[in-house]
């Protein structure tokens, strides 16, 4: 049960059940969940079908992180230091960030709990992550569009959940944080992707990624401003206009690939 093999991480790294890329199916989960949410008052979409996700989005998060932890805390420690694995861990905070803006709907005080809690593990992750990245000298060829996952989706979504529960100081810093790691890491990891070997294949479903950050930033900066419509929100939707363009040279390659874990991404 996994999307990257060892071979495309650190060589030599056994195989485990439980690798953290897997927490990309209830991350996918999630983001089902609010594009549902969000369709609702939009175009009349049923908020049931929402709920039914966040809750199986919860109950996959749940059973994958008994599993992972369960592996003790040297498969933790041996996945931060992987340079393709690590960003994956991120999504460990990011997604109970997530679940927890959605228990707010109904149970407020119990999700805001949950919402600052994990916001701050994904910062403060998303902050000793990079530095990880700093000390351990990673080959440039070693990044993948995975490495957006702990700044830019972190900052972005902690934006979006801290504004679900009403804390627009948090959702503005959190966005912060997001918008400027997209800056930073948006033209190193194009680099790579333009000059160096093409992504082995068990990354190739990273590509997609791409087309993530001006929307989720987007999504974040309607959260923080109330849904302007102002010159911001419609430049980061042009932009996020032509990476989806840019998607469309990938489709052969996305159709090559079998699915795995990986397609989730």
């Amino acid at each position: 049960m996994t999307a990257v093999p060892a071979a495309a991480g650190t060589p030599g790294r056994r195989e485990r059940t439980f690798q953290p890329n897997l927490f990309s199916v209830p991350f996918g989960l999630t983001g089902l969940a609010d594009a549902w949410r969000a369709a609702g008052p939009a175009i009349g979409a049923p908020i049931a079908v929402s709920d039914v996700l966040f809750i199986l989005a919860g109950a996959v998060w749940f059973v994958l992180l008994i599993g992972y932890l369960g592996q003790g805390l040297s498969a933790l420690l041996a996945d931060l230091r992987d340079p393709v694995l690590a960003p994956f861990v991120s999504l460990l905070p990011i997604v109970g960030m997530t679940l927890g803006a959605a228990l707010a709907g109904v149970a407020f005080a119990a999700g805001r709990v949950l919402v600052v809690a994990f916001l701050l593990i994904t910062l403060i992750f998303g902050g000793w992550l990079t530095g990880q990245w700093v000390v351990l000298e990673l080959p440039h060829e070693s990044m993948h569009p995975g490495y957006f996952l702990p700044t830019i989706a972190g900052g972005s979504l902690g934006a979006i959940a801290a504004a679900d529960v009403r804390l627009h100081g948090a959702a503005v810093a959190s966005l912060g944080v997001g918008v400027i790691s997209w800056l930073i890491l948006g033209p190193t990891v194009l680099s790579r992707l333009f000059f160096h070997q093409a992504l082995p294949a068990p990354l190739l479903p990273t590509l997609a990624i791409e087309a993530a950050p001006p929307a989720v930033v987007g999504a974040a900066y309607f959260a923080v401003s109330h849904g302007a419509l102002d010159v911001i929100a419609y430049g980061l939707g042009g932009y996020a206009l032509m990476m989806l363009a840019m998607q469309s040279r990938f489709v052969p390659l996305y159709l090559r690939q079998r699915f795995s874990v990986g397609t989730w991404a």
